[in-house]
């Protein structure tokens, strides 16, 4: 039987080589292991093994790479879950990356995710408060 951390492992070393030759195969692979984080009771050892693997590099090189929004949503979800609990040694990993490497493109892609869902978020509200004045209007 396969154990579940070479399955990882592969899913990991895949992103890690293959990320430009397939978005959606990216997401999918975000995704498991996003989700592996999720149903697994004790997170902390599943995301200290995922930056073991990996994890943390597979983020900053997607991040950097200038994705389509989807992946970018994809990947900063997985971030979140890895770094949940403020698991100080995943940021460690991260730190190591930064302090190793020019990573301002990655920086820069989260500086533009931020600004598109500020925008979205600004159009957004404008629309519910148009609909909200519209109900009111008519009552």
């Amino acid at each position: 039987m396969i154990q579940s951390s070479t399955i990882l492992e592969v899913l990991i070393r895949y992103g890690l080589e293959s990320m430009h030759v397939n978005w959606d195969t990216t997401i999918r692979i975000i995704n498991i292991l996003t989700g592996w984080l999720a149903r697994h009771d004790n997170a902390r050892t599943v995301q200290n093994r995922l930056g073991e693997l990996g994890a943390p590099r597979l983020i900053v090189k997607l991040l950097s790479s200038k994705p389509p929004s989807k992946v970018v949503a994809a990947t900063v979800q997985l971030s979140i879950a890895i770094l949940d609990g403020g698991n100080e040694y995943i940021q460690s990993l991260f730190q190591r990356i930064f302090d190793s490497s020019d990573n301002a493109m990655c920086f820069a892609e989260l500086t533009n995710a931020y600004t598109k869902v500020e925008g979205n978020l600004k159009r957004y509200r404008t629309i519910q408060k148009s609909i909200i004045n519209n109900e009111y209007a008519e009552d």
